[in-house]
């Protein structure tokens, strides 16, 4: 995490601060994993991409968007880290899901964000804004 970040005002700023920053207000302990998949279309400047934030009951109607969109999408996935189990069974899932179509590892970047707290909305979706490839 030792990149540079150009900003729109010409500044440099490390990953790290920059991401220091961005989630200052987010509640702690958060792990975010970027590109827990990535997706393998090189995507064109002019591409599109849907940002979207995905709850652990909701990979079937991530995987209906990619098929109606079949373009990028950067999904922020949260799932609790508060039952390890159940974390297990949930990645499973999202795998499953990830192998069931070829649209998803062609289209979709998914960053898996892991905490304690089920209702953190914004830091998500910035979490899918900042990694967004387009």
């Amino acid at each position: 995490d030792h990149t540079t970040i150009q900003a729109n005002n010409g500044s440099t700023w490390s990953r790290r601060l920059f991401k220091s920053k961005l989630f200052d207000a987010a509640l702690k302990p958060t792990e975010v994993i970027p590109y827990y998949y990535r997706a393998l279309h090189e995507h064109k400047h002019e591409d599109v991409t849907i940002t979207t934030i995905v709850t652990s009951n909701r990979f079937q109607a991530l995987a209906r968007l990619v098929e109606q969109y079949q373009g990028p999408i950067s999904a922020a996935v949260h799932i609790s880290s508060t039952n390890t189990t159940r974390r297990a069974s949930l990645l499973a899932s999202l795998h499953n899901t990830y192998i069931a179509s070829p649209l998803f590892a062609r289209w979709v970047d998914v960053h898996l964000v892991t905490d304690a707290y089920d209702r953190q909305f914004n830091m998500w979706r910035n979490v899918a804004r900042l990694y967004a490839r387009t």
